[in-house]
């Protein structure tokens, strides 16, 4: 059997390299729901749009090749004196097209890019919002919101981080009553079914990650640890 020339082997490989060029790139989309707390809470204890960006990476390392070609709609919102506020996001398409059309160095520093403006997005929003604000409507709007994120379809994951105290203030409950907050505590389910669920029931998260970070300190330990339950 005669051997292949060297001209047909480069041909072949020529026409495998073409080959792969035109495979369309593989890509998901994800949505990432950032809530902060700015009842109760000094300025010190808001973690920084740097501190939250570490936390994403946690979710999904963003230096990673394996999510160059990935969407993102990062948002922003906050647990206040009001139930309804509405939530300031960015977004950044998922890649379409083959592996040709899609240039990786582009594509790895339009994400940097993007990620540089969810940071300043962190940074107005946090700077435009007076903080310790006298209530604490945590419930409803952790609520309400999650509904919406369970709603939406045309994500692939979806990940929500909490930064709060859990402190409960509102015409619901009242957290600061330490009677209250000990009769949540030893029976978490009745207390929500008694108190907060008759504003709102929470919808079937399958598929909505949350990611919990209290605020606490040496002197609040205890009676965030009650909270959260």
């Amino acid at each position: 059997m005669a051997l292949p020339s060297k001209l047909n082997i480069l041909a072949s490989v020529f026409f495998i390299f073409i080959l792969s060029r035109c495979v369309p790139v593989t890509s998901e989309n994800h949505q990432i729901l950032v809530i902060y707390d700015v009842t109760g809470s000094t300025e010190q204890q808001l973690p920084s749009p740097k501190k939250v960006l570490e936390d994403i990476s946690k979710i999904y390392p963003l230096d990673d090749d394996n999510y160059m070609y990935d969407g993102f709609d990062v948002g922003i919102t906050f647990f206040d004196e009001l139930s309804s506020g509405r939530i300031k996001h960015k977004s950044f398409k998922p890649a379409q097209g083959s592996a040709a059309s899609v240039n990786p160095k582009k594509r790895k520093r339009e994400l940097e890019e993007y990620f540089n403006l969810v940071k300043r997005m962190f940074s107005k929003a946090l700077s435009t919002t007076p903080n310790d604000r006298p209530q604490s409507k945590i419930y409803n709007k952790l609520c309400r919101t999650l509904t919406k994120v369970a709603k939406k379809e045309n994500f692939d994951t979806k990940h929500v981080i909490i930064y709060t105290d859990l402190f409960e203030n509102s015409e619901l409950a009242n957290f600061y009553n330490a009677n209250m907050l000990n009769a949540a505590a030893n029976d978490p389910m009745a207390f929500a079914k008694k108190h907060f669920e008759k504003d709102c029931s929470f919808p079937d998260l399958d598929g909505v990650t949350v990611h919990l970070y209290p605020y606490r300190n040496a002197g609040t330990d205890a009676v965030v640890n009650k909270a959260q339950k």
